[in-house]
């Protein structure tokens, strides 16, 4: 499928719901080296993705531990 009749059909979709969460900052240092901080991040993305199909959102307290 070709690009901007790709996007058209999403804009003429109809309405969505959209939820932006922003995780804690995570530094190379903090992570240990590049490798676990890509994993790390892979698991909050895999997470959050998740549970926006389930339906369910994360507790605050849950987003401030997430990289603990």
């Amino acid at each position: 499928m070709e690009l901007i009749p790709h996007l058209w059909e999403g804009v003429t979709a109809g309405p969505i719901d959209v939820t932006i969460v922003f995780h804690p900052p995570m530094t190379v240092d903090a992570m240990g080296g590049r490798k676990p901080l890509a994993a790390r991040a892979e698991s909050l993305v895999r997470e959050g993705q998740a549970r926006a199909l389930a339906g369910t959102e994360p507790a605050t307290s849950e987003l401030a531990s997430a990289i603990a």
